[in-house]
């Protein structure tokens, strides 16, 4: 199998999904763009008290999705032969491009998200997925 010569390194996967789960909770916030999403997250838990136990379901689950992208980036990374902190950062730029903002993007066309949450959402993506190609390749 061609993907044997990979080898990804597993404490950089771990910084890198710890980065971005940790710049998602900050972009998320309350003081950042978080308000703009707290009509649908009440639509979804009406009250704190019943909500408690699906917030720590959602963040365990959100971090071990940070940890799946985190790897296959790793592999990506590995697979294009980087070597140095500009080039991982611009494998994970196309990798945004060619999935991320383009499945974002077909959200404003069909599910009728606007601009500014595509920009929100989007955004935040393209900075974590730069941060984390520059971790995988500065501890790797």
């Amino acid at each position: 199998m061609f993907l044997n010569d990979v080898s990804v390194t597993y404490s950089a996967v771990l910084i890198a999904a710890l980065v971005y789960f940790i710049l998602g909770s900050i972009w998320y916030a309350p003081f950042l763009f978080g308000h703009r999403s707290i009509k649908h997250e009440e639509e979804a838990c009406p009250t704190d008290k019943e909500c408690c136990g699906c917030h720590v379901i959602s963040y365990m689950g959100e971090f071990i999705l940070d940890l799946v992208m985190a790897y296959i980036l790793a592999v990506v990374i590995q697979l294009s032969q980087a070597t140095e902190i500009t080039e991982g950062i611009s494998v994970a730029i196309w990798m945004w491009i060619g999935f991320i903002a383009t499945t974002h993007f077909s959200a404003v066309l069909w599910g009728r998200k606007t601009l500014k949450s595509f920009f929100i959402h989007a955004c935040f993506m393209l900075i974590g997925f730069m941060a984390m190609g520059a971790i995988l390749i500065y501890f790797s």
